[in-house]
């Protein structure tokens, strides 16, 4: 990955079209191009542009076209961006938010708080508790905001962070407990983070629960 630095955003964007960049239909601040079986992709964002793809030549092509329009500086491998950052070894590429999460919890005040082996158990089937003693609501949304952000690097953390989500309105003193354990869990498993692998086949395995039973809320019952 190389990270350039050009001047003009709208002229930026209209030079990518005129290059022959697509952009993405899902993610708007994404540009792809195909040639002869190989891929170019470029991300932006304000005035920053990361640059990765699958033939060095392509990558090198892109640079000085771009640097024949803009005045534009190298800043090399891609390290740090937006919160995460980027370790890139010899075969792999290892994507983490060890710093981010470490303000979560300093910010949430449990610096100090022991850890625990599991976000949420298993067990646990939160509900809206219109009777419990209600929290700071302000409070639970951030906790839970930054969180969320947490998830790109952190899908362990998904499933929890999705149940706790639906209780932004109006949380409860269970709901915030059942928060804490999650930042407990953080606390405890700061380095984790995502590793992508070269030449690695493995695809994304997705899980689903059948139970028609699992929200006392909103879910079907039998």
């Amino acid at each position: 990955m190389v990270c350039d630095k050009p001047r003009g955003h709208g002229e930026k964007l209209a030079i990518l079209h005129e290059l022959y960049f697509k952009r993405c239909l899902n993610k708007p601040s994404l540009y792809r191009k195909e040639e002869q079986g190989h891929l170019l992709i470029v991300a932006v964002y304000v005035d920053d542009l990361l640059v990765t793809g699958s033939n060095i030549e392509m990558i090198v092509g892109y640079k000085k076209d771009m640097a024949a329009k803009f005045d534009m500086s190298n800043l090399g491998k891609l390290s740090y961006y937006l919160g995460i950052e980027v370790t890139q070894r010899e075969g792999s590429i290892v994507l983490s938010q060890e710093k981010y999460a470490e303000k979560i919890i300093e910010e949430a005040g449990l610096k100090e708080c022991n850890a625990v082996h599991i976000p949420m158990d298993a067990s646990l089937k939160l509900c809206k508790a219109e009777e419990e003693v209600s929290v700071d609501e302000m409070d639970y949304r951030r906790n839970i905001g930054c969180l969320r952000y947490l998830i790109h690097t952190r899908l362990d953390l998904a499933c929890s962070v999705g149940v706790l989500s639906r209780y932004m309105h109006n949380p409860k003193e269970y709901h915030k407990a059942a928060l804490k354990q999650v930042l407990r869990y953080l606390k405890g498993t700061l380095s984790y983070g995502l590793k992508f692998d070269v030449g690695s086949q493995e695809g994304l395995i997705g899980y689903s629960d059948s139970s028609y039973n699992v929200d006392p809320d909103d879910g079907k019952r039998k």
